[in-house]
């Protein structure tokens, strides 16, 4: 107990730095890494981006831990009913309420809506190992960096994104 106790106050209470990145060019390097740590298991995992992506302000190591998360998480979880695990990563722009949406998307088993509603709630899993803290730590990071974490299906897809608030084009 005090070891979650811990965990938790560390998401709450930690630090954050925000800075402004580069959305398209972050999110290329981030996949770069993130690639270099993928085991032999077949996932394809495909990255794009709109042409004139905003800049966004986040803490760039916590904005990495909730990416990593959720392509864990995906990877994971996501059992499609046919053919190779699929994973999207995308960066869009919704011009309506200037954010830009940074999307993992993957074709995997879609979830319920009893998993849909308790998905952010700590200690929270569909996985008999899990611990189920991982989406609630990468939901307060979001909220941390005025940013919000929300599912959607999208296309038949299970789809995890982040809504960033874009930065002023003389930022």
């Amino acid at each position: 107990n005090r070891l979650v106790t811990d965990i938790l106050d560390t998401a709450r209470n930690s630090e954050n730095s925000p800075m402004t990145l580069e959305t398209a060019a972050w999110l290329r390097e981030f996949m770069d890494d993130y690639r270099l740590s993928l085991d032999d298991n077949p996932v394809e995992i495909r990255l794009a981006t709109d042409q004139e992506l905003p800049s966004i302000r986040f803490d760039p190591d916590q904005l990495q831990q909730v990416l990593w998360n959720l392509l864990h998480n995906a990877k994971k979880h996501g059992k499609p009913a046919k053919g190779p695990l699929e994973i999207d990563v995308r960066g869009t722009v919704d011009d309506m309420s200037r954010r830009v949406i940074l999307s993992v998307c993957d074709n995997g088993e879609l979830l319920d809506a009893d998993e849909q509603n308790r998905l952010f709630d700590p200690f929270y899993s569909t996985n008999i190992t899990g611990v189920g803290l991982g989406l609630y730590i990468a939901h307060e990071l979001c909220s941390k960096n005025d940013a919000r974490l929300d599912y959607a299906r999208q296309n038949n897809r299970n789809c995890f994104r982040i809504h960033c608030p874009a930065m002023a084009d003389n930022t």
